[in-house]
């Protein structure tokens, strides 16, 4: 997402996601978050958290399981969904339509 222009800070975690979102002081404009992570916070319950500091939070959630398997709706114009695998330029224009209404662009990328 570099080769994009997009500040890409990663973390390894959920637990780790909220250490890297309080360090950044909600300045953070697009969480990208597998379903599954380890450490016992998923990529919903992460979400949740960091909605409930920062109301307006984009969210795009990535799986290897369709929207369907993983039993969520993800129409609402904060919230959109890309299923595994995806090449770069896809994932580029998911972030893009997901922040359209933002001004910054900032994303958290949460590795498996």
């Amino acid at each position: 997402m570099r080769q994009y222009n997009y500040r890409v800070i990663e973390a390894a975690s959920g637990i780790e996601a909220l250490k890297v979102w309080d360090s950044e002081s909600g300045r953070i404009d697009l969480l990208l978050t597998d379903m599954v992570m380890p450490e016992g916070i998923n990529g919903r319950d992460l979400a949740a958290q960091l909605r409930k500091r920062q109301p307006g939070l984009k969210v795009i959630y990535t799986s290897g399981y369709s929207p369907e398997v993983v039993g969520a709706r993800f129409d609402k114009g904060d919230t959109a969904f890309l299923q595994k695998p995806y090449p770069p330029p896809m994932l580029a224009q998911r972030v893009r339509e997901t922040l359209d209404a933002n001004s910054r662009v900032l994303e958290v990328a949460l590795k498996n």
